[in-house]
């Protein structure tokens, strides 16, 4: 099965009332389902039908839902419309003119009735862009239909709804697509580090096969100069017993045996692989391999202390850090 990545980017549009309405939805990585909605009117009601189908299809993930009217121009652009642009201000103009008459009574000035409100003095000025309601941010909807002018709400209507939905599912399908062609991307990328490391393992054992006729001549050239040392100062030379001599040779070896951790992190690679090749979510189940193919790495490297296998257990770890990357993007 192909991998599905968490980020991915869908849009569409359908016309309704005679306004063609954008929905774009947005999906980031996330450890839960974290869905924010913000639909213009008069869709809004049927946020809690947009949850569920989002919910169903996209599972995970810090995913925003956008659904407004826009110019053609925008609708049909292939560049993302910026989530950061701000409608227009809008004046509220009968609360403006009853503040002014209010303001003209309260003065007394009833000569500056014809005269720039704004300019009666800087009282008035302040008294107007502190007014919570003169100033109403206007949506895209309003500016299309004209001032006073609304759409039927959707609620209960069948045909309305059946429209958003179906643009819903459009948009959804979109970001699922999106979604797959990034976890393809990612899925080769895995397999790529998860090879680097099985060569990297390789490469241990082949230096570790090495490692005990090695000590055993250590120890032996070690036995012969400590004799030659002893006979240039007159003292008799040592013959250590060949049966304890053993013993303590193999006690060290297998407190320095890295067989068991190479063959456990062997298993892990190999697991790691069924998992990119299995069905549902992968993602997590990457990163809990990936954490007991560290705690092998950082057991052979605390039993070694020869300096090849240290550097291939330090390189195996930086790949074992963009494999947990990568998987906190994988579904």
């Amino acid at each position: 099965m192909s991998s599905s990545s968490m980020t991915g980017f869908g849009r569409t549009t359908f016309e309704w009332e005679g306004i063609e309405y954008l929905v774009e939805i947005k999906s980031l990585n996330g450890k839960l389902l974290d869905l924010q909605i913000k639909a213009a009117e008069p869709w809004a009601v049927l946020d809690s039908i947009a949850y569920k189908a989002i919910q169903q299809r996209l599972v995970r993930g810090k995913i925003s839902l956008q659904v407004w009217a826009a110019p053609r121009s925008l609708l049909h652009s292939s560049d993302p419309i910026p989530s950061d642009e701000k409608p227009p201000l809008l004046i509220n103009t009968p609360i403006l003119e009853a503040l002014r008459e209010q303001w003209l009574e309260w003065s007394g000035n009833e000569t500056a009735k014809d005269q720039d409100p704004l300019l009666d003095g800087a009282l008035f000025g302040r008294l107007v862009a502190a007014h919570p309601m003169i100033f109403k941010k206007g949506g895209s909807e309003e500016r299309l239909l004209g001032p006073g002018q609304t759409t039927k709400s959707p609620e209960n209507n069948n045909e309305a709804i059946k429209a958003y939905l179906t643009a819903l599912e459009t948009a959804i399908q979109d970001c699922i697509n999106h979604r797959l062609a990034e976890g393809a991307a990612t899925n080769a990328a895995l397999r790529q580090y998860l090879d680097e490391i099985r060569l990297g393992a390789e490469e241990i054992r082949k230096i570790d096969t090495v490692k005990e006729p090695l000590i055993r001549k250590k120890i032996e050239n070690f036995w012969v100069d400590w004799n030659d040392r002893l006979g240039r100062d007159g003292n008799l030379s040592l013959s250590p017993d060949p049966l304890r001599l053993e013993q303590e040779l193999l006690y060290y070896l297998e407190k320095k045996d890295i067989a068991e951790e190479l063959v456990r992190l062997r298993q892990h690679l190999v697991f790691a692989l069924e998992v990119l090749d299995s069905q549902g979510e992968q993602g997590r189940k990457l990163g809990f391999v990936a954490q007991e193919m560290g705690r092998e790495l950082n057991t052979i490297g605390s039993k070694v202390s020869d300096f090849e296998i240290q550097k291939r257990i330090v390189l195996s770890k930086e790949i074992l850090e963009k494999i947990k990357e990568q998987s906190l993007n994988l579904l």
